[in-house]
């Protein structure tokens, strides 16, 4: 399997991040004195951020718009990019081996340009990556293969040699159907799905530090 591009996300692959996100809607709500719904975390978890506010101000009525929705959990979870958040076990060591074995990287996620490029900053890997592409500037989230599409042209690799780095379902179905190499990477936050997931990776890593260069 000849690979010369990758593909990766950052939380849940590269960012030690999910715990964070958990229940994050769920507090939102609690902190308006709105009792959420059951379910309500596994519902948004493939929402990007901007569905995931919609779906807020929808469900349950709120009496603010989407920007602000969006402005108020931004607001939550800044101090863990920030300040907090860490590394996945051996990601720093996968970067620099793409690196050294002369594969490009980009890195295509859900969060805030802001926010990524800050902690990707902060923990000293930033200039291991050849560009990042966020779901709000590919217009689209991961259940549609566009950002992937965009990374890809950012590449400039063949899409049979290049292969997406991802720990959720949804975004490795997208890229699995759209034509690219899928390397599933194990996070505690999708192990209620991991049976699927082993089923549409091409790779399934327990961790980064099982791939191979």
């Amino acid at each position: 399997m000849k690979i010369s591009g990758v593909i990766v996300d950052l939380d849940g692959t590269i960012l030690d991040s999910m715990g964070m996100w958990k229940d994050l809607g769920k507090r939102y709500l609690e902190g308006m004195g709105i009792r959420p719904e059951e379910g309500l975390s596994e519902m948004l978890a493939p929402m990007g951020i901007d569905e995931a506010c919609e779906y807020l101000r929808t469900r349950y009525t709120l009496p603010v718009g989407r920007e602000k929705i969006h402005a108020g959990i931004l607001a939550m979870i800044e101090d863990g990019y920030t300040k907090s958040l860490g590394l996945k076990y051996y990601a720093a060591e996968f970067l620099e081996g793409l690196r050294a074995n002369g594969v490009k990287a980009v890195a295509a996620t859900a969060t805030e340009r802001r926010l990524a490029e800050s902690a990707l900053e902060r923990l000293g890997v930033i200039g291991l990556l050849s560009g990042l592409i966020t779901e709000r500037e590919a217009g689209a989230t991961k259940k549609d293969p566009k950002i992937f599409l965009k990374a890809l042209k950012m590449l400039g690799t063949p899409i049979g040699e290049t292969a997406v780095f991802e720990d959720a379902i949804h975004a490795l179905r997208t890229a699995k159907n759209a034509g690219f190499i899928t390397v599933a990477v194990e996070d505690e936050a999708s192990n209620g799905e991991q049976k699927e997931i082993v089923r549409l990776a091409d790779v399934y890593l327990e961790t980064l530090a099982d791939w191979r260069f």
